[in-house]
């Protein structure tokens, strides 16, 4: 226990691989600051971080000044605003912002270009994700209640991309976007109420698992007739999808897997 910062490390300090630090308020005085650098310089071998909790802007530096750090986590950081301590993360494979309701600037994405997966939930004061453009090898894109993105037309220049999901969205009107991702796997869409069209879905022809929710907006299912790869499938609360119209596509789309999954709920 470092003042009143508990810190839980897994194995020997020379070969630390996690750290996961806890605190409601953290203090910025010299002593405190040098006195946990010192600790930190001595398990630079970490792999995996998680700051829960406090206000990392005050500590960010003295923390992941760690060139082998492959993912990040920050969860409840009510000041953070932007990425810029990315610099620090040239080899970041994974990050994870969660409850950062402030942040609004993510060009420091620029730092990560071999960034694969990225999750960004409750950020409710983003706007612009075109920055996800620095980062081409991303393979998973979370976007969960980050309800004043406007744009996500800069989704398409991720062409190894195999899982999306996308939660929360009022300003997403069309997935033309989608057209782009040729070796999409994974498609989540939920509470999407001005969805109308899913017409860009026909492009995924490697689709293996849709699941459609709370989309009000959507009447036709006709598009997904070219998944033939489906092997899950599930719609929850779109009220103008009849059950008839959903077991039909079932019924077309032909697999050579055997098991399948088809979900329906009105």
């Amino acid at each position: 226990i470092i003042d009143n910062i508990f810190i839980s490390i897994t194995g020997d300090y020379h070969k630390v691989h996690l750290i996961i630090i806890y605190q409601h308020q953290l203090y910025s005085s010299p002593l405190y600051i040098r006195v946990c650098q010192q600790f930190y310089s001595k398990i630079f071998n970490i792999k995996n971080l998680k700051l829960n909790e406090y206000n990392c802007t005050k500590f960010i530096d003295g923390l992941i000044l760690y060139p082998n750090l492959n993912t990040l986590e920050i969860n409840d950081s009510i000041h953070l605003n932007n990425l810029s301590y990315l610099k620090y993360c040239k080899k970041l494979s994974e990050l994870n912002h969660r409850l950062c309701y402030h942040l609004v600037d993510i060009s420091g994405l620029q730092q990560c270009p071999f960034l694969k997966i990225l999750r960004l939930k409750n950020c409710s004061d983003l706007i612009d994700i075109s920055p996800i453009n620095y980062c081409p090898h991303l393979i998973i894109l979370s976007l969960t209640n980050c309800f004043k993105i406007r744009n996500f037309s800069s989704i398409s220049t991720l062409q190894y991309l195999t899982d999306l999901s996308i939660k929360d969205a009022p300003y997403l009107t069309n997935l033309s976007f989608i057209k782009n991702l040729p070796i999409l796997q994974e498609f989540n869409l939920i509470n999407c109420p001005n969805l109308n069209n899913l017409s860009p879905i026909s492009y995924c022809l490697h689709l293996t698992s849709l699941l459609l929710s709370k989309c009000d907006s959507i009447t036709n299912l006709y598009p997904l007739i070219t998944c033939n790869k489906l092997t899950y499938f599930a719609i929850y609360q779109c009220p103008y999808i009849s059950k008839s119209q959903f077991y039909s596509l079932k019924y077309k789309i032909h697999s050579q897997l055997n098991n399948r999954t088809f979900t329906y709920y009105s």
